[in-house]
């Protein structure tokens, strides 16, 4: 990035229109950077120098570095049934009434949005990924030079360091995150301004960020009234609440009129609001910063003697996260003359309620994604330090910092794997059993059924899902969901099944730690795909499995009860006693 911006003041230097020390911001910064770094910020300042290219540059150079990471396939969790929910909104289906899904309906939404307008295609999602990283990256940037000239730049580099490999896969998580920036963005201005229509405007972005996380616009939502009410210096703080209050219950009462007309109003409540804390927190329980030994240990083993250094460097900025409430309270008490002001209040209030948004599942990616405005915050509190040991301690974070975010960019363009889709081709660490196998046996558009967790090989191959869900675990859907996945598979008569077997030994543990496997005479799905499905393949723990072409009646159990197939049957009761199993 430093590059390219030392690039563009020598290609500006060489037309003659930009002198060194002709700006304010270039004199600033030269009389307070001694020493070798002098020159460095002195031609940064100068290229920041300009509102009217500061943007334009920093755009570009995140472009330059944001393109690489565009052609692989990096962190296919989230992104698979986001994209599987939004080639079926585009198709014309309503989320939740006829498909299934944990996220809010905006997101499927927005990724719509990009299939129409580059079709239903890996370039796409590419486009969406692109669009929404690099808004939300200068988002952060003018929201920390806003609050503290010269912060910007550290804390955009810390900020894409540790975004990967969240980020380029789409998450519901980061388009939210992209929205609530935008949100605080124009609270800000308008705290500067007081522009009309801005906090109307910024509402709306509110009301956007509850249509992709609920919670996380409420909570955004709470501060940013907040905000507005302690603004005692303002006459009618009134007003501008019920501005910001209007364009949010805009987007909330259009949403609801919109799923009521199409008669899925009851379903996108249950999704929402009643399902979550109900089920999906069954088997979201994890410690505190879950993910980080299990990272460290990973990178300790790169080396077998500087392991445990490159460990200990490329972990400052997960350390930093994992400590930022901390990091921010103590920065807070020590510069308490100037952490506690106008200016200052804002991001308090905005970051503790987008990092409690996320706090529900407490490891180290949702902290990441909880952190962006307390990042802000710390940094620019670490601007104002001159002691000389906390600005040793700057250094060492932001140079920790750029070695990750290089090393995340020369791990990507080590996926030199190219794997051709129905929708594109991508660039892959290693070879894909699943996709050679969906090129080979499954047309565009015909059915296939992926369980219990990989959803993003629908998107991939085109295919369709029989079922309204993307995925099927245990705890997490109710029995009746289970039943209703073995009844559609029933009627549609799938052809092709693409199971995968190491789901509850190493995705399970890796992702979701509180999930527990039940025993086997309380499941469901297996003995469905075990009695009407043949083996045909297996590699790297898929089972690729084939329908039977003589479908065997079901089977009375020794015990005299029915089976599960029958229970699934339209109308038929399912055995109290199998759903309490389940349950």
């Amino acid at each position: 990035m430093y590059g390219g911006l030392v690039l563009g003041q020598r290609i500006a230097a060489s037309l003659k229109w930009m002198a060194p020390g002709s700006f304010a911001a270039e004199r600033s910064v030269a009389a307070q950077v001694p020493g070798g770094t002098k020159r460095l910020s002195v031609t940064l300042a100068a290229i920041a120098g300009r509102h009217s290219w500061r943007y334009p540059v920093v755009t570009a150079c995140l472009l330059l570095y944001f393109y690489p990471f565009l052609r692989v396939l990096t962190l296919p969790v989230d992104e698979g049934w986001c994209l599987t929910g939004a080639a079926r909104v585009y198709h014309g289906q309503l989320p939740f009434r006829d498909f299934f899904e944990v996220g809010g309906p905006g997101i499927f939404y927005w990724i719509a949005l990009f299939f129409s307008l580059f079709g239903e295609t890996w370039l796409a999602t590419r486009a969406c990924v692109l669009v929404g990283g690099t808004a939300t990256a200068l988002l952060v940037y003018f929201l920390a030079r806003r609050l503290k000239p010269g912060s910007e730049s550290p804390v955009l580099l810390f900020w894409l360091a540790v975004s990967f490999p969240t980020w380029p896969a789409i998450n519901y998580h980061l388009v939210a995150n992209l929205f609530a920036l935008a949100a605080f963005g124009l609270a800000v201005w308008w705290l500067d301004s007081a522009r009309p229509g801005i906090l109307f405007i910024c509402g709306v972005a509110v009301g956007i960020t509850s249509s992709m996380m609920l919670q996380k616009g409420a909570l955004l939502c709470s501060a940013l009234v907040l905000t507005l009410w302690l603004q005692r210096g303002r006459p009618r703080r009134l007003a501008p609440i019920v501005q910001l209050l209007s364009g949010t219950l805009s987007v909330a009462v259009g949403v609801a009129a919109y799923f009521w007309a199409r008669g899925g109003l009851s379903d996108l409540i249950y999704a929402n609001i009643v399902w979550p804390p109900t089920r999906y927190n069954k088997i979201n329980h994890l410690s505190y910063g879950f993910g980080l030994a299990d990272n460290f240990r990973g990178l300790t083993s790169v080396h077998p003697v500087a392991g445990f250094a490159i460990a200990s460097i490329l972990s400052i900025p997960s350390f930093v996260v994992l400590l930022l409430p901390l990091i921010a309270i103590i920065l807070g008490f020590c510069l308490r003359a100037s952490s506690f002001t106008a200016r200052t209040l804002p991001y308090w209030l905005v970051g503790s309620a987008l990092w409690i948004s996320e706090a529900h599942r407490p490891d180290m990616i949702h902290l990441v994604l909880g952190s962006p405005i307390l990042l802000v915050l710390c940094f620019s509190l670490l601007h104002e330090v001159r002691i000389g040991a906390m600005i040793q301690v700057h250094r060492t974070v932001a140079a920790s910092a750029a070695i990750l975010a290089s090393v995340a960019l020369l791990f990507c363009l080590m996926a030199s794997v190219r794997t051709s889709t129905p929708v594109g081709s991508v660039n892959a660490f290693n070879k894909s059993p699943v996709i050679d196998f969906t090129n080979s046996h499954v047309k565009p558009g015909e059915t296939i059924f992926v369980y219990p967790y990989a959803p993003i090989y629908y998107f991939l191959s085109g295919a369709s899902n029989p079922t309204r869900f993307s995925y099927l675990m245990y705890r997490c859907h109710t029995p009746g969901q289970m039943f209703e996945a073995i009844e559609s598979l029933e009627k549609d008569k799938t052809r092709y099944v693409i199971w995968d077997t190491t789901f509850e030994t190493v995705m399970a543990p890796t992702f979701l730690p509180g999930y527990r496997p039940p025993a086997d005479s309380d499941r469901v799905i297996e003995p469905y795909l075990n009695e009407h499905y043949k083996e045909i393949g297996f590699e790297n723990g898929f089972r690729f499995m084939e329908r039977r072409t003589a479908e065997v009646a079901p089977a009375v159990a020794k015990t005299g009860e029915r089976r599960w197939i029958a229970a699934a049957a339209p109308g038929t009761l399912i055995p109290s006693a199998t759903m309490d199993a389940l349950d």
